[in-house]
Formats: C-alpha cells, structure tokens, sequence
C-alpha cells in the first residue's frame, strides 16, 4: 500500500518545489518507512515546525484535490504537529 502511495505522489508532485515534495516525503516515511516529526524536519531544512506543518499540510491538498484516492491514504489533520509542539503550549 505504501509503495502505491509512493508512486502515486512521485507522479502527482512532478513540478511541484522538491523541498516540499522531500518534507511530505519524509513525514510520511515513503522514502525507507521512518515517519519524521515535523520538529526533526524543521531543523533539517533549518525552518520553524509551524512552517513545516504548513507545506505539509498545503501538499497534502494539493494531493487530494488531484487524485481522490489520496484521501484514502491520509488526511490533512494528520499533519498537525506533535502537539507539545503546538503554539498555544508556548
């Protein structure tokens, strides 16, 4: 299922910005199966986790406004940022 997944967002990112497609990539575990926070991500590309969570998030839409089976797969909320990571814990 996952391999399907994978290749499914290979096809429907092609053009889009490769940093956002590696963070949904990363997320997600598609590239060796070890999901990333979006903490461990954001300091990766050096950006905040709140940035993170956003492309992610928009990506994620992007996905599903082009293919409906994405919705099959995952949902935007599953985004969210580990919660102690939330702004309003601040």
């Amino acid at each position: 299922m996952k391999e399907q997944f994978r290749n499914s967002v290979r096809k429907v990112q092609e053009g889009r910005q490769p940093e956002h497609a590696n963070m949904l990539a990363l997320r997600y575990g598609l590239y060796d199966g070890v999901e990333w926070s979006t903490k461990q991500i954001a300091e990766r590309y050096k950006v905040t986790s709140q940035v993170v969570y956003k492309i992610i998030r928009r990506e994620v839409e992007y996905l599903q406004a082009r293919h409906e089976d994405f919705t099959s797969f995952v949902q935007p909320e599953s985004a969210l940022p580990d919660e102690r990571f939330s702004p309003s814990r601040a």
